[in-house]
């Protein structure tokens, strides 16, 4: 023993004499942290000094005690005896001997003793090789005695680590679940508003046919209807104009016509708000970029607009006083909007007015009204006009309609090909590293920094998979009705078995002649039973 052991003497000690044995102690613990490059604060050590120093000269107070436990506490955590490694072990045996007691597993009286033995000598600060010798012994044997449980997994760090890493996992996969769902729905609407457009446009284009021919043979017949009117001086002909078959025909194709043009228009509008709600953040990072080197950066790409109608700047409109005036919120705000000159007709989405009257039809169709010089009765031309102008604007219409469903599914493709894969992919970890976390835990088989990595490893994998999922759909599909976002939830949640899969791709279309040599066999061991006990051979 050292002769640190042999201050110790009987229980029976005064104060000053167990002061004495703890200064000895706490000084020995600064020698091994500056052996072993652990620095410990000045005031601390200078605490030690002033106690050591006070207590040969029998003045301690309650004081300097006080100040002097105090910097003891923190030079043991920082400076273990007898080291940090020895410490740490003999805490995960000590974590192993009580799970070894919850779950009825039996250790050996003699590993307890020895690890008793040990925690008795680290406390004394009196260790030495015949304690460290069958200490580890003993431990070599509790931790057989448990597995697969090991020491670093039936601690409280290790249990601590499960919560944090479920609590981890479970928010990340709340987060992912919530971000799916969310884009899922979004391409669920975009690919209805495409096949809306897209059976909208293919309904509409007939119609626009069928119209056009209608109204030219219907225009060339109101004209001889008119002149017949003039020269007889009589209204019949105009009332059977209009309501001859061919008047009704063309009453019943402009109303379907102008639905349908509402409709083109109403999902024109919702593209717009779903590309600016995708394509907002791109185009704000593109402009600065661009910006702050000196380039323009252009129109905002993505963004629907409109594909012929020209922008109505604000110069075109004036602010004018008018304390009646109410915008269309019942607002007053005191002045009334009027414009310079009235909007060109191109300009037809320039204000709210303009685009009611472009979509609608006019009503009554086919009035009869009066000559200019209000001498006979006719039916004016208008009412084919404006059925040859629905026709125009529909040409508008379809153009920006087709220009926003190829953007929108240009989105579609980006997400369904890049971005849910990987979602779904890393999703599927997350619920793999769950399962593994729950009964890790109720194994007692969590470690602390090996499942840390290993989690790390497969959320990682499994990003690789979703990326590169589809470069394999056709072949990982094998005759199953599997879309390629099954897949890549599939793939990540067992990475391990894809990439077990691309091994064997490998060695399908890259084979080697050379033969893979079989691992050495592992080396048995003997141990010691107990200390100064006969080797035994190591369990098979």
């Amino acid at each position: 023993m050292s002769a640190v052991s042999s201050e110790n003497g009987s229980g029976d000690e005064s104060p000053h004499e167990k002061l004495r044995h703890d200064i000895v102690h706490c000084e020995m613990c600064i020698s091994l942290a500056a052996r072993a490059g652990v620095n410990i604060r000045e005031s601390m050590i200078r605490a030690v000094k002033l106690a050591r120093a006070k207590l040969d000269a029998n003045e301690v107070d309650p004081e300097t005690e006080a100040a002097f436990y105090y910097a003891m506490a923190y030079i043991v955590s920082r400076a273990p005896y007898p080291n940090a490694k020895v410490s740490d072990d003999l805490r995960c045996c000590a974590d192993v001997v009580s799970h070894a007691g919850l779950t009825g597993k039996a250790l050996a009286a003699s590993d307890i003793n020895a690890l008793a033995a040990a925690r008795d000598a680290q406390k004394e600060f009196a260790w030495s090789p015949s304690v460290e010798v069958p200490f580890y012994d003993a431990m070599s044997h509790m931790t057989e005695a448990i597995a697969p449980v090991a020491g670093d997994t039936v601690g409280a760090e290790a249990r601590k680590g499960a919560r944090k890493a479920i609590r981890n996992y479970s928010i990340s996969a709340l987060c992912l679940t919530l971000l799916v769902l969310v884009l899922s729905c979004q391409l669920f609407v975009i690919k209805q508003l495409s096949g809306d457009i897209q059976d909208r446009i293919a309904e509409s284009d007939p119609i626009a046919l069928k119209m056009h021919n209608q109204l030219q043979a219907y225009s060339a017949a109101l004209s001889r209807a008119n002149e017949q009117v003039n020269q007889r001086h009589s209204g019949d002909v105009l009332e059977q104009m209009q309501n001859s078959p061919e008047a009704v025909a063309i009453k019943d194709t402009l109303q379907k016509f102008a639905t349908n043009n509402r409709q083109l228009y109403s999902d024109i509008e919702r593209t717009k708000t779903i590309s600016r709600l995708f394509f907002w953040l791109p185009n704000e990072v593109g402009q600065r970029l661009y910006g702050f080197f000196g380039y323009s950066w252009g129109e905002n790409w993505g963004i629907v607009t409109s594909q012929y109608a020209q922008k109505c700047p604000s110069t075109d409109v004036e602010n004018v006083p008018d304390a009646i005036f109410a915008f269309s919120n019942s607002m007053h705000y005191g002045y009334r909007l009027i414009w310079h000159k009235s909007p060109a007709a191109a300009d037809w989405e320039c204000t709210t007015d303009s685009v009611r009257h472009a979509l609608e039809i006019d009503l009554p169709l086919f009035n009869i009204g009066v000559t200019p010089d209000q001498k006979n009765r006719m039916i004016p031309e208008d009412t084919v006009n404006h059925g040859f102008q629905k026709i125009a604007i529909y040409q508008q219409i379809r153009a920006t309609a087709n220009y926003a469903r190829d953007n929108i599914l240009t989105l579609v493709g980006m997400m369904t090909g890049f971005v849910l894969p990987i979602l779904y992919a890393w999703l599927g970890a997350s619920a793999a590293i769950l399962r593994k976390l729950r009964d890790d835990t109720a194994a007692c088989l969590f470690h602390p920094e090996y499942s840390k990595v290993a989690n790390r490893a497969h959320v990682t994998t499994a990003v690789i998979v979703g990326i590169s999922i589809g470069l394999f759909s056709d072949i990982t599909e094998a005759g199953k009705a599997l879309s390629p976002l099954a897949i890549a939830f599939v793939a990540g949640y067992a990475s391990d078995r894809f990439f077990q899969f691309i091994d064997r791709l490998v060695h399908a279309l890259f084979p080697s002649d050379l033969a893979q040599p079989a691992p050495p066999p592992e080396p048995k061991r003997e141990r010691l039973s107990a200390a100064g006990d006969a080797p035994r051979a190591a369990r098979t």
